[in-house]
């Protein structure tokens, strides 16, 4: 399987998604190497932005997993 987006206005709901593809590829024996994971951060402008760290991982959970990205900014 080549590259997959997933598009969460959180962090709580980009997990809540990748727990759900995660049962769908164990399910259908699909290989996805996680660790390749890359995450783009985007804001709204005028919005709070949390203080994330330039090229500090983050701790996301990928269904059973847990996975560090480094975030990137567009």
């Amino acid at each position: 399987m080549d590259d997959t987006q997933w598009l969460a206005p959180s962090q709580n709901n980009l997990e809540k998604i990748l727990e759900i593809a995660d049962s769908f590829y164990k399910l259908n024996d699909i290989q996805v190497n996680k660790e390749k994971s890359e995450l783009l951060v985007r804001y709204k402008q005028g919005r709070y932005r949390p203080k994330l760290k330039p090229h500090e991982p983050v701790t996301l959970r990928f269904g059973s997993d847990s996975i560090f990205i480094i975030p990137i900014s567009p």
